[in-house]
């Protein structure tokens, strides 16, 4: 579909025993740590588009993060009507894991800050 040379497509990747993946199954109101207790693995998805941060969870042996990251929609956008009206709007955020530390970012763009629309 798309012309990507060398790209490898999947659903998911374990990449430093940390696994990335849409998060299809999971839901709640912290994805992430639903499914970094199925899975026993730190966890990055993208699923709910109303859920972003970090949990971690900690055993004997490992430590355990689980990030949802957010997403970068126009939640005005047509694509996004189905969630017209949903109570809970999309966490506009991105997530990014640095040498084994996960970070999450909201980006600035609710009602009086910097990046809100009504200031364009």
């Amino acid at each position: 579909t798309w012309d990507t040379p060398g790209w490898d497509w999947d659903y998911d990747f374990l990449i430093d025993n940390v696994v990335y993946f849409h998060g299809e199954g999971t839901s709640g109101i912290h994805p992430a740590w639903n499914a970094i207790t199925k899975k026993m693995k730190s966890v990055v998805m993208g699923h709910c588009h109303s859920r972003a941060g970090v949990k971690l969870m900690t055993t004997k042996q490992e430590r355990f993060f689980g990030m949802d990251t957010g997403c970068g929609i126009c939640p005005d956008a047509w694509q996004f009507a189905y969630g017209k009206n949903h109570l809970v709007r999309p966490a506009i955020a991105a997530g990014v894991v640095i040498d084994g530390h996960p970070y999450s970012e909201f980006m600035s763009c609710s009602v009086k800050e910097k990046y809100h629309r009504s200031n364009f």
